[in-house]
């Protein structure tokens, strides 16, 4: 998800976060712990769909926080309380383990935001991107400890979700469809930038008849990657919950493997340690992706390319600066090189 440098945030929007977080900081500050501390505001950051509003406790080291997450999508109206009553099961279902979810605080239906705690630790991304370089690594290690942890949550969302009901007996999150609309038209975009006739077929075969599970129907994340994973000392996070559709697990867990198989392109980062985290990643989610599944991967990677911010052409950050036409042809040439290895 890219931001962009400089940017504000729409007035009107601004103040009405002031005026709510002076209204209820107080609230916020007992639910998190430290009554009586007061928030200080930090940069506002914008996102591919929505706008963070960071406030951190003043005198507390930086350590206990908030976030307002405004979503500004007029597709998602309902992103917001989604998200809120996602959150809300999850923390409970999760509670007392060594993996999590940011604890939800309130949801502003006026702004079509939440509010959830603000978690203090170092984001996936960055360990892999660290610990996979191809000059002077750092940390190789932790890469692959962080990536095969974020494989055990995957897994543990699956057995903590997988025949679970909310309190009131309402049903579980809708079946997540086999194509969805959103990604069919992403897709088209995409193939008319260059995807050949005869590939996109043969992909588009292996889409069409969804690899099967191995396992139960769980809920999902729907953009379940190394950015929305953060470690802390003692835990494990996983952010951005506003779609978490039923389906089979391993569509999410295909989603993180292509994101690392799609680092592999980057001139800077060794595809060596990246395969590495790869197999860290399924060590830990405790069982293989099939061929389909990591095809099934790439392409609902692939299909985001042409949604996401054009002055960031992957929107990965690993890939930053280089345009989307080498992202798009590198893509492709691994694709073509997967096929070929099984023709």
């Amino acid at each position: 998800m890219a931001t962009a440098d400089r940017w504000r945030p729409p007035p009107a929007l601004a103040d009405a976060v002031r005026r709510l977080v002076a209204a209820r900081g107080a609230t916020y500050a007992s639910s998190l712990g430290v009554p009586g501390a007061l928030p200080i505001p930090e940069a506002p950051r914008r996102l591919q769909n929505s706008v963070l509003f960071p406030f951190a406790f003043q005198d507390l080291g930086g350590r206990v926080g908030f976030v307002i997450k405004a979503i500004d999508d007029p597709d998602r109206p309902q992103g917001a309380p989604d998200e809120f009553r996602n959150l809300g099961l999850l923390h409970r279902w999760f509670a007392g383990s060594a993996f999590g979810v940011p604890q939800p605080l309130d949801h502003l239906p006026e702004l079509n935001a939440i509010v959830t705690e603000r978690i203090y630790g170092q984001c996936a991304q960055e360990i892999v991107r660290r610990g996979s370089a191809r000059w002077r690594p750092r940390a190789r290690g932790r890469a692959q400890d962080v990536c095969r942890l974020a494989g055990a949550w995957l897994a543990e969302l699956q057995n903590r979700t997988s025949s679970c009901t909310d309190d009131g007996g309402q049903t579980r999150p809708p079946r997540a469809s086999g194509w969805p609309d959103s990604l069919r038209a992403a897709f088209d975009r995409a193939t008319r930038r260059g995807l050949p006739d005869d590939l996109a077929s043969e992909l588009e075969s292996v889409l069409a008849r969804r690899p099967a599970s191995r396992g139960p129907e769980s809920w999902t994340h729907s953009d379940y990657s190394p950015q929305n994973v953060f470690a802390t000392g003692d835990a494990l996070y996983v952010i951005d919950f506003a779609e978490a559709p039923r389906g089979a697990v391993e569509d999410s867990a295909a989603f993180y493997w292509a994101r690392l198989e799609l680092a592999k392109r980057h001139p800077m980062l060794d595809p060596t340690s990246l395969s590495a985290c790869q197999s860290a990643f399924l060590q830990g989610f405790d069982r293989p992706l099939s061929r389909e599944w990591e095809i099934w991967g790439l392409l609902r990677q692939f299909s985001y390319l042409p949604l996401r911010d054009r002055r960031t052409p992957l929107a990965v950050r690993w890939l930053r600066g280089r345009s989307s036409a080498w992202a798009i042809s590198s893509l492709m040439g691994r694709l073509r090189d997967r096929r070929d290895a099984t023709a």
